[in-house]
């Protein structure tokens, strides 16, 4: 919520800061705890104490709103919200099915793992994507057809700075698993570069375009369409090549 908060309200300097939290904060405070306290659990509590402050600015970012918006249609803003609730919670059971159904396929743990390192996004394209989509909203509601031309420009903006690394990405990701990792998770790659191939889709923002409309229930039936397509398809084409 925070980098989305951030990029709509255009606080750059915060966003930064933000980032550097993100990529310094959270590998320290877990390999900190680990290894200070070699006990079972201890490392997620240094998670958790990472993540206390983010709770804290997001609390305060938010009252200080809530108090300048006392006049909003709380019921309304109910509805809205919990449509938006169910599409998040969709959002977070697709990869727990996709881990299922690796489960389900292949007994052998070593499997899974390799799925587990591989099956993964490029962070930077989804937070930026998502940003942009919450920056969009109001445009969207306000001048329609304004923030079309907007949309495209924006959306422009960030294909010329993704795809080139995400292609070079691509392209060396055996190199790179091999040398973050190790040899044995060079299979993991290969699903990497399929998600990679993915931020095509995920630059192809229709969520302000829908919020704009009010019609919230339209993700919520894309996303429960997406997840039974994936399930009966994974599990028919798993039948018959495995």
């Amino acid at each position: 919520i925070l980098p989305a908060y951030y990029l709509s309200r255009q606080k750059a300097g915060a966003l930064w800061l933000l980032s550097l939290y993100y990529l310094f904060g959270f590998p320290i405070s877990f390999i900190i705890f680990d290894q200070q306290y070699p006990m079972e659990g201890q490392a997620l509590l240094g998670l958790l104490i990472w993540v206390f402050p983010l709770v804290i600015i997001l609390s305060v970012e938010y009252f200080s709103k809530y108090a300048q918006h006392q006049a909003v249609n709380t019921k309304q803003v109910w509805v809205k919200w919990r449509m938006l609730l169910v599409y998040s919670l969709l959002a977070v059971i697709a990869p727990l099915i996709d881990a299922w159904l690796v489960q389900f396929w292949y007994n052998d743990p070593s499997v899974f793992a390799m799925f587990r390192y591989g099956a993964r996004e490029l962070p930077l394209v989804g937070t930026l994507a998502a940003g942009l989509s919450t920056a969009m909203i109001p445009q969207f509601s306000r001048d329609w057809l304004g923030s079309l031309d907007d949309l495209r420009v924006r959306i422009r903006r960030l294909v010329i700075y993704l795809y080139p690394p995400v292609i070079l990405i691509i392209i060396f990701a055996p190199v790179l698993y091999e040398y973050v990792f190790s040899k044995e998770f060079i299979s993991s790659s290969y699903i990497f570069q399929i998600y990679l191939m993915l931020t095509i889709s995920q630059l192809l923002i229709v969520q302000p375009l829908v919020l704009a409309r009010g019609k919230e229930k339209w993700l919520v039936q894309a996303a429960v369409g997406e997840l039974i397509a994936n399930l009966v398809l994974s599990l028919i084409l798993g039948y018959y090549f495995g």
